[in-house]
């Protein structure tokens, strides 16, 4: 893994480290959901990036697809928690791309 991924893994994690503290105080389904979302968005985005030893740009794109799958799963998706959990794993991910598009 280059030095770019290892940065974004580093970044990954730390946010990762510091919404998992933060459930320890949320309260209510849905800001569990919401917090847990995106925890699940950057475990996803870390794996992917970990799992790899291609270039940024094919990483990119993996997320990429994994982000328009669950955005068409939303179509679906009748239980208001996990409508939010799905919302804010694609915002995991979504920020985990961001993440790797600053540092090209």
């Amino acid at each position: 893994m280059n030095a770019k991924l290892i940065t974004i893994v580093t970044t990954l994690n730390d946010k990762k480290t510091e919404l998992k503290n933060s459930l320890e105080t949320v309260e209510g389904k849905k800001e569990e959901a919401l917090v847990s979302g995106e925890i699940c968005g950057y475990k996803l985005a870390i794996k992917e990036i970990e799992e790899t030893e291609d270039e940024a740009a094919v990483v990119l794109k993996a997320l990429e697809k994994k982000i328009a799958a669950l955005k068409e799963s939303l179509k679906t998706v009748k239980v208001e928690y996990d409508v939010h959990f799905i919302n804010t794993t694609i915002q995991g991910l979504e920020l985990a791309v961001n993440e790797m598009k600053q540092l090209k």
